[in-house]
């Protein structure tokens, strides 16, 4: 496979150095000869430079990178600190004032899990501000980001509002009233998360008045890491250091009861294997075992498939049906997402 090596040092870089392996898979990579202005490309297709160079630093391998393509990472870690510095005072800012209008929020992916997860904030990029709230508070919360200087971008997306600062630094913020949207044939058809239970179940933690429970966090975490069908490096990551911080407070069995009702246990499958290819992790075999006897195991060729196609990482927005056709049951689900798709790219064309 072509640039293998390149893709597999990008994909490494995102995972938890806490024990090791992942520190010795970058080490094996950097000792590979790579094409380093193609891991360029790759880090500005899947805004990895911070990652990339704070695995190389922590590891104390820098003298394996070219000076260039140093430089270049240097700038995108320090890019990425201020950045997401930037980004955690201003929701800060933002989620204050929600909670002086008595408007309920849940802060979701970056601007949790950044410094909750990671030791060191550049290596996990924010691209925007993604807080949920409940729908009947939209105009309250909307009426808030005026008054503080952002414009109102796009229309409804079937579950959020975004708007956008006009600062030195643009912020963007994602208002989600669910997690998923209605409008998509992809998430209508395999995702199944309730928001109504995220809420129900939302604990005090981090800081934060409300966020996911763990079990919630991580189907979350894993059905977001399919419908964006893993084209950056970071999702996975979160996953990753999630778990590895949870350590032995993770109840596998609560974890697969959660992941049944919901109907995300192939997914999430599929995810840990991912997780055991590219950073070595383990998990028990009553795991798989009780998986199995709920009906869900993946085959070797689906296995074979899945790491080949998630491992392209610069050709892999043109495999999404594929990824997505892992999670699905019957051709009846595949036949609902292609007329779906197609019926929403002619609606999509009809309003433009």
């Amino acid at each position: 496979m072509k640039h293998l090596n390149e893709n597999k040092l990008i994909i490494s870089a995102a995972g938890s150095l806490e024990n090791g392996i992942v520190g010795g898979k970058i080490r094996e990579c950097l000792s590979e000869p790579l094409d380093w202005d193609f891991v360029l490309q790759l880090v500005r297709f899947t805004q990895g430079g911070g990652t990339l160079w704070r695995a190389v630093r922590s590891q104390n391998l820098e003298s394996y990178v070219p000076e260039y393509v140093r430089e270049t990472l240097k700038r995108d870690y320090h890019n990425t600190v201020a950045k997401n510095m930037f980004f955690d005072y201003m929701a800060r800012q933002i989620t204050d004032l929600f909670s002086g209008d008595s408007i309920e929020f849940i802060p979701m992916k970056g601007i949790h899990l950044a410094s909750n997860l990671y030791a060191d904030s550049g290596k996990r990029e924010m691209e925007d501000i993604d807080i949920l709230i409940h729908h009947e508070d939209i105009n309250n919360a909307r009426k808030i980001l005026i008054d503080m200087g952002f414009n109102e971008e796009d229309k409804d997306q079937g579950s959020h509002y975004s708007f956008v600062s006009q600062h030195d630094q643009p912020v963007v913020v994602e208002l989600h009233y669910r997690l998923f949207t209605g409008k998509s044939p992809v998430q209508n058809t395999l995702f199944h998360i309730e928001d109504k239970d995220i809420w129900s179940r939302a604990e005090k933690k981090d800081n934060w008045p409300n966020v996911m429970n763990l079990y919630d966090e991580i189907g979350y975490l894993t059905l977001h890491l399919f419908k964006e069908y893993f084209h950056k490096p970071k999702w996975i990551g979160d996953i990753d250091h999630l778990l590895v911080k949870t350590g032995n407070d993770l109840d596998w069995n609560c974890l697969i009861q959660h992941a049944i009702k919901y109907r995300f246990l192939k997914a999430l499958l599929f995810v840990l294997e991912y997780l055991k290819v590219w950073f070595g992790r383990t998990f028990p075999c009553e795991f798989y075992e009780i998986c199995s006897n709920a009906g869900e195991t993946i085959k070797e060729k689906e296995r074979k498939k899945f790491i080949s196609i998630t491992s392209q990482l610069e050709s892999i927005h043109r495999h999404r049906l594929a990824i997505y056709s892992f999670l699905t049951t019957s051709r009846n689900d595949m036949a609902k997402i292609a007329v779906g798709t197609v019926v929403r790219k002619i609606n999509d064309m009809l309003s433009e």
